[in-house]
């Protein structure tokens, strides 16, 4: 059965043919087609240019086959498949100086002769090769692999220390130094391959680059092998590279990087990690609308917020800010006699006492919404009055030749700055890496202006800040702690804020930020809260590799400032985990964690000193915040990726910059491909968004396909609740889908960013359903040139594509083994509200403006009888069709009779509903509430929710079934639909 409902006034696939329906609305007939397949600190950079180009700016489901439906636990879902993973891939054997597969074609010919074949390693039909070197023993090896053969490249390379992006090509020479993952189409439509870089004995990693010699072949690839440390040399790796090739490019890249991580760190494959519950939870973090200015009092004004519009975030993220920190004794400035707050204010009991956020604690613009104005709580006098600076004359004014004095070294020194900003915007920021420029500033960076940079990094922003307690600062002394100095001095009670947190507003879930060496430049040496540490300055020696595509990384902080680091880092993550938990914290996010590979340089390498720093890490975190409450961020090197032994979720791209709108798109699909490479070992994080943007809505449906967390960043009093309720349920809950969310196959090797040709496709399964999220995202990119994010076409194109269930790789095998499965499916495009019913080979057209998206829900169809039955989900949730938990049909001969269950929803006294006679029934559940959709091949007799019969709308002829579900208890209900 065929045919299509349109339940609003848009329509899509303009090729297909239009009908009239009795309501006299357009409808469209969908085509088929076979489609058969062969089988921060900075948040804007890091570097000296980028803090240059922004300092201004920032102000258990069990599985069932046999009953109701597939009940799945996450990490089974990726099992389903029409055939055993080893039954998709290809052998890959060294023969005759040449990688070949077992189907005769060549991946690399005239191979190297310094590569032979861990043997110990290779199984299964795929290859681990090590490599001799050259010269003997060496800290840097570059080994000339020899010419690749394939047709088309995905590859994820480092754009930055701390991340990665997506790139695309036909031509070796078009893969990026630090290349990381790389996945070749052999021939068009397949077989695939793929090549992972390792890390050799925790020491030596491996990164893929294209030849620097121009004499060499365009298709020459290079592997490097490199320490991170002059000291730490050798002369043979047994595990430099992994090859492998298959036909299925999902289940090659799951096999390969699941080997990678266990080969090179030990990192489990994520279905066998524990996830953490605060994923199924919205969340809020304070970033973006404090920035490092946040405070006890305006985290309880952010969380209240978004709880007042019916969106209660159940999970929150204190991100950086909260710490003790400071810098440097020569580069403190004087802290100035502030009044000191005589008493903090005691808690009120009510949910209304968050005191009024002054507008100057924003981390950003000032607050426009009129919402937040008053509070039933008196602010303390301190806090209200401004700041009283005392000079160190005894009449309290300044002397006047004194201040004169400092009027002008202010001015001198300021216009120093300004010209020293111009002068690098626009001689170094651009030039290339290794240039003449870019020589000669390192040179003056180190030399006669280095004093000039430290001031800067002391003026300008936090990332030559030290940790100099583990304790929380004055900010979080009360729940009601401003930003302002006059707190500064007062003595932290985090575990008031926190108590506060979860009593006034029901947060379920709190993790606090730091940094992977606590803070962006280490732990402060000969600093009371931390000199039980013995922590000392290193200065930092970055790799030849992230030089070249980061050169203002010559001149970064932990390179000129140094890096406070400490061979007890064991117990300063005990300590530091010990008091958070103590204090409610149930969670903790990890920055800057691949900045830990610059320090290597002089102690060990980046690779040693990346395991050690993960294994106390989780260590630490196993012990003190069970369930696995982990955030690993700004994490993109191996070094990182390969130690996440245990803990699970990771970030899948640089940050979303609201104020950024080169960085809008690229944001979206970059996330989307990295996490082809990080989803096989983590649950990819696609950070938070603002719902309050020129962008929102496309980001919001991004977060609803990817899989991950769904969180916000949005400033107090500054919220898009319609769009919000599209994501979050009334209890804070979130439907979420159950994989990573990864691009669809057939655009796997297409460039999204830049083609201006091709829509980005994401996949992902729920557990009765696939989506499939369609977005334009063409007109901006990463570009490697300038490093930084560039809008290279301000007009893209509208574009179309095609969408079938097919492009859910586990959808078809997963529906063939539900009992009663019809063959066919449910196509619902959300934001066009139309339904279609179609077998697998069903083919819809979608056409998108630029910045514009598209979810499309895939649901099985039932069929018992004569009747034809699928449950589509909540039309009024982005990802309403993870709202079905399950399905079955039931043939009753003699009637039904459902009985109150506690907890049901019900309406006044009832007990026992029953309908005698023979019937059809179809059990759905759900979870959540609002516009239920679904799908009959007749109008059923009734509806019963729990044992109460309600109300529907039944369309004949099309088939369209609808009603309302209530709030039940825990959001739960179970449907019959009587037949």
């Amino acid at each position: 059965m065929t045919g299509a409902i349109v339940l609003g006034n848009r329509t899509f696939a303009r090729h297909h043919k239009f009908v009239k329906l009795s309501s006299g609305r357009k409808s469209i007939t969908p085509s088929f087609r076979s489609s058969r397949r062969p089988r921060r600190g900075c948040r804007f950079g890091r570097g000296f240019g980028a803090e240059l180009r922004c300092c201004a700016a920032r102000t258990d489901y069990k599985k069932k086959t046999g009953g109701r439906s597939l009940r799945i636990r996450e990490g089974e879902v990726r099992s389903i498949t029409p055939r055993k993973p080893s039954d998709d891939m290809i052998p890959v054997s060294l023969k005759d100086g040449r990688i070949v597969t077992g189907l005769g074609l060549s991946l690399v010919d005239n191979i190297t002769d310094a590569a032979f074949v861990n043997e110990s390693e290779s199984s299964d039909g795929d290859l681990v090769l090590g490599f001799q070197a050259k010269n003997g023993k060496t800290h840097t090896e570059d080994i000339n692999l020899g010419q690749l053969r394939f047709e088309r490249f995905l590859a994820c390379a480092r754009c930055k220390l701390w991340w990665m992006t997506p790139e695309w090509g036909t031509q070796v020479h078009q893969l990026s130094p630090e290349t990381q993952f790389l996945l070749l189409e052999l021939k068009e439509g397949g077989p695939y391959a793929i090549l992972l870089p390792l890390i050799d004995a925790h020491s030596f990693r491996a990164t893929l680059r294209p030849p620097k010699c121009r004499h060499l072949g365009q298709q020459d690839v290079v592997l490097t092998m490199e320490s991170g440390c002059d000291d730490v040399v050798g002369g043979s790796w047994n595990s430099g590279l992994y090859m492998a090739a298959g036909w299925d490019p999902f289940t090659l890249i799951e096999r390969g990087v699941a080997k990678a991580g266990r080969i090179s760190g030990g990192a489990k494959p994520r279905w066998e990690k524990e996830l953490p519950k605060s994923l199924d939870v919205f969340g809020w973090c304070t970033w973006d609308a404090f920035y490092s200015s946040v405070s006890a009092k305006g985290v309880a004004t952010g969380v209240k917020s978004l709880c007042d519009g019916d969106t209660p975030p159940r999970w929150l993220i204190i991100d950086d800010g909260w710490q003790k920190t400071d810098h440097d004794p020569s580069h403190r400035k004087p802290v100035p006699k502030t009044e000191a707050v005589s008493e903090n204010p005691t808690k009120e009991t009510s949910p209304e006492a968050v005191p009024f956020l002054d507008t100057e604690e924003l981390g950003a613009e000032p607050l426009t919404s009129p919402q937040l104005v008053a509070s039933t709580t008196e602010v303390t006098p301190a806090e209200s009055n401004k700041l009283e600076i005392e000079s160190s004359s005894s009449d309290g004014k300044p002397d006047a030749p004194v201040g004169c004095f400092r009027q002008m070294t202010g001015w001198m020194w300021g216009l120093v700055e300004g010209f020293l900003v111009l002068l690098y915007q626009r001689m170094v920021d651009k030039a290339p890496p290794g240039s003449a420029r870019v020589r000669l500033f390192t040179a003056l960076a180190k030399g006669p202006l280095r004093n000039l940079m430290l001031h800067f990094y002391a003026t300008a922003g936090d990332f030559s800040r030290r940790l100099v307690d583990v304790k929380a600062n004055g900010k979080f002394s009360s729940p009601f702690a401003g930003s302002s100095l006059a707190w500064h001095n007062e003595e932290e009670n985090l575990s008031d804020v926190i108590s506060y947190l979860k009593q006034e507003f029901g947060v379920q879930y709190i993790y606090c930020w730091h940094g992977l060496p606590a803070y962006w430049s280490g732990v402060m040496p000969e600093e009371p809260g931390v000199a039980k540490y013995n922590s000392r300055i290193v200065y930092a020696k970055p790799t030849r590799g992230v030089l070249e595509i980061e050169p203002s990384l010559a001149w970064n902080p932990a390179v000129l400032c140094g890096m406070g680091v400490t061979d007890s880092v064991e117990d300063l993550y005990v300590d530091m985990h010990e008091y958070l938990m103590s204090a409610g914290v149930t969670g903790v996010k990890v920055d800057c964690q691949a900045g830990v590979g610059l320090i290597g340089s002089v102690l060990g390498g980046g690779s040693e000193i990346a395991r050690r720093m993960h294994n106390a890490l989780e260590k630490s975190t196993k012990k003190h915040f069970p369930g696995n409450h982990v955030i690993n961020c700004m994490c993109h090197s191996t070094e990182n990726i390969y130690r996440m032994v245990d803990t699970v979720i990771a970030r899948a791209s640089d940050d979303f910059y609201p104020r950024d709108p080169n960085s809008t798109t690229p944001h979206i699909a970059n996330s989307a491909f990295n996490s082809l490479f990080l989803g096989p070992l983590v649950m990819p994080d696609w950070d938070m968004f603002q719902s309050i943007h020129p962008a929102a809505r496309l980001h919001g449906m991004a977060r609803a396909i990817s899989g991950g967390a769904v969180y916000v960043s949005d400033r107090p009093g500054n919220h898009d609740f319609d769009l919000l309720k599209e994501l979050v349920l009334s209890d804070g809950s979130v439907l979420r889908a159950q994989l990573p969310g990864r691009p669809t196959r057939d655009c796997l090797f297409r460039n999204v960013l830049k083609d201006g040709k091709t829509l980005l496709k994401v996949w992902n399964i729920n557990l009765y359903s696939g989506i499939v999220g369609m977005f334009n995202v063409q007109g901006s990119s990463w570009d490697r040139t300038i490093r930084e994010f560039y809008t290279h076409n301000k007009s893209p194109p509208r574009l179309e594509s095609r969408v079938s269930p097919r492009d859910v790789e586990n959808l078809i095998p997963m529906a063939r083994e539900l009992k009663d499965f019809s063959g066919q499916y449910l196509a619902y495009m959300y934001e066009g509200k139309e339904l279609f019913v179609g077998n697998e080979d069903l083919c819809l057209s979608v056409n998108l403006e630029s910045q514009k998206s598209e979810m499309v829900s895939f649901s099985p169809v039932l069929k018992k009888g004569d009747v034809l039955f699928g449950p589509m989900g909540l039309s009024n949730m982005m990802n309403g069709s993870a709202a079905v938990k399950s399905c079955e049909a039931e043939e009753k001969p003699t009637g039904i009779e459902v009985k109150q269950l506690e907890g049901d929803w019900k309406e006044s006294g009832l007990g026992v509903h029953s309908l005698k006679g023979g019937c059809i029934v179809f059990i759905t559940e759900l979870h959540g509430s609002g516009e239920m959709l679904c799908y009959a091949s007749m109008e059923p007799k009734d509806v019963w929710i729990g044992s109460q019969s309600i109300v529907y709308s039944y369309k004949e002829g099309t088939g369209a079934l609808t009603f309302k579900v209530p709030n039940a208890e825990g959001l739960r209900s179970t449907v019959h639909v009587i037949f």
